[in-house]
């Protein structure tokens, strides 16, 4: 049974513009009066009708949607054939694996129960050509006990020194590189201030130049003054003794 997208000729996820326009476009396609173009105009509006509301079209999908899902039963049954001859394998594997691993298992357990009764034999004959008594075996494992335990605090005595010597190596580093980083900082300090005394001295000398060009420029300026001035005391002196000459008659 068609779809009313199937009726529009559109797909499920066309918008509602794309729906409009086919829906323009089928319905103007159909020609004639007669009984089968009104069924088909019919149709077309049913399925714009629908299709055109955003509300009944999800109402129309979620339909479409259970149509879907009660016909997937047999899919399902199809699929579940096929998996029983799958599981029935896998499940005659896991029992012959299982097999296996009982039979390991008991296999361990019986070389354990041998493992057991040789130590016990072995333990046996030990007490059997053994002189000590009770009383030295006792002693023997006091005097084992004890040298254990001498050799484990000898070793955490080791492990501590061996702790202290590296802290007094981590703090030597640590001073070591802190004076050398004093020394850094002293030595770029001192640069610094030589390049300032340095850059003081030059601003010095310029200033004593400057000073001493202007004094030199003030010198020669007053120089050339008094040359002006003297001049100028020639010139009216040379007057003076011109009109002190006495007057030929």
């Amino acid at each position: 049974m068609p779809t009313f997208y199937d009726l529009l000729q559109v797909s499920p996820l066309a918008s509602q513009a794309v729906i409009a326009a086919a829906h323009e476009r089928l319905s103007a396609s159909i020609e004639g009066n007669d009984a089968a173009a009104a069924s088909q105009r019919k149709a077309l509006n049913d399925a714009f009708f629908t299709l055109g509301d955003p509300e009944r079209r999800e109402r129309y999908d979620r339909i479409l949607l259970g149509l879907a899902v009660s016909e997937a039963p047999t899919e399902k049954s199809r699929l579940r054939s096929k998996a029983v001859p799958i599981v029935l394998w896998l499940g005659a594997c896991a029992l012959v694996l299982g097999y296996i691993q009982y039979n390991r298992t008991n296999q361990m357990r019986i070389v354990e129960h041998q493992e057991q009764r040789i130590r016990n034999v072995i333990a046996a004959e030990e007490r059997q050509t053994d002189p000590r008594t009770a009383e030295e075996k006792e002693a023997d494992r006091e005097a084992d006990r004890q040298r254990r335990e001498e050799e484990l605090r000898l070793r955490e005595e080791r492990q501590k020194q061996q702790e202290l010597e590296r802290a007094e190596r981590d703090q030597q580093r640590s001073l070591e590189q802190t004076r050398r980083e004093a020394d850094d900082n002293m030595r770029r300090r001192l640069a610094a201030e030589e390049q300032a005394a340095r850059e003081h001295d030059r601003e010095l000398r310029e200033k004593e130049r400057q000073e001493k060009q202007v004094l030199e420029n003030e010198y020669r300026e007053a120089q050339r003054r008094l040359e002006r001035e003297k001049s100028a005391a020639r010139r009216l002196e040379a007057e003076n003794d011109r009109y002190r000459r006495p007057t030929p008659y």
